[in-house]
């Protein structure tokens, strides 16, 4: 029987907290850890928490300090002990169905375990009140190039095996956009990425998100005029950034053909020769047609 750690980063989720803890009280599979960080909460959050302690096996981490969620879920897989099989990342607000945790150990138990492997799968877009909103799409495709330009492992339905977790441990940025991100990157490197197109989570969508999926069509390109006008020099998704950090921790990894290509996005290359390169011939490619197209047109003026 393989050994699951959920790894769940809380911060003030009195709101929706105990909805997902009920959720993990019906899971088929019960065999699991609940690996807890809390970021500093000052409302009811670790008194909901203790409120579970004798339905769930919860194992608090003993760290301080607001860090944000990127760096909270990636010192959880830090503190998580490697005597675990497979690591889950878990949000504070949404709800998972009853096969979430089963599906993920049904696919790890029938792979190698040599190979770093991430599993995700869709999302379910519910509201406030669990009421369905939508379901995300199956990505078309699955590779470094999408990996670099966009995140398709929405971290809530991430599951790593311990050969993926020794991989990302391995060296870690001082700065990334988000964890999921950077962990599908890797992956789609060095490892092997796989998309359940089934979805056994309901992703909340409210006010108080940190991230979340756009409910249909306007919002998410309401979303993303807003996000491109706001943004700072740098880029509107950092793209550069991640690059450079992904070059510099696992470079001496790279085939040269993967160092040409992550090349080609680094801030130092923001050069008008290569932008034209990228508008005109660009190698990546986000998920949505219309979205490559914006891509090609960052790249021309040097926004990413």
């Amino acid at each position: 029987m393989p050994k699951v750690a959920v790894l769940l980063s809380t911060y003030n989720g009195q709101l929706f907290l105990k909805d997902f803890l009920k959720s993990l009280c019906i899971q088929q599979f019960r065999d699991f850890d609940l690996i807890v960080r809390d970021d500093g909460s000052t409302d009811q959050t670790l008194s909901i928490l203790d409120g579970f302690v004798k339905k769930l096996r919860i194992i608090y981490l003993k760290d301080k300090g607001n860090i944000g969620p990127a760096k909270s879920f990636i010192k959880l897989l830090i503190k998580a002990e490697y005597s675990y099989d497979i690591y889950m990342f878990a949000d504070q607000d949404d709800w998972w169905e009853c096969d979430k945790i089963s599906r993920c150990v049904d696919y790890f138990c029938n792979t190698d375990i040599a190979v770093p492997t991430l599993y995700c799968t869709a999302l379910e877009l519910v509201d406030s009140n669990l009421q369905h909103l939508r379901y995300t799409s199956r990505p078309n495709k699955l590779s470094l190039n999408n990996a670099l330009v966009e995140n398709v492992a929405t971290g809530c339905t991430i599951g790593l095996n311990s050969s993926a977790k020794k991989l990302i441990l391995e060296s870690i940025p001082h700065k990334y956009t988000m964890h999921d991100w950077w962990i599908y990157i890797l992956l789609s490197s060095f490892g092997k990425v796989v998309f359940d197109k089934k979805p056994t989570i309901k992703y909340r969508q409210h006010n108080f998100n940190t991230i979340g999926g756009a409910s249909n069509f306007f919002e998410k390109y309401k979303r993303r005029f807003v996000h491109f006008f706001k943004q700072e020099k740098r880029g509107v998704f950092l793209i550069s950034d991640q690059a450079q950090a992904f070059l510099e921790c696992y470079g001496h990894r790279m085939t040269d053909d993967v160092k040409e290509q992550v090349s080609l996005l680094l801030p130092s290359n923001k050069t008008l020769l290569n932008s034209l390169y990228l508008f005109l011939f660009s190698p990546f490619h986000r998920q949505k047609n219309i979205d490559s197209f914006i891509l090609r047109v960052l790249f021309l003026l040097r926004r990413y």
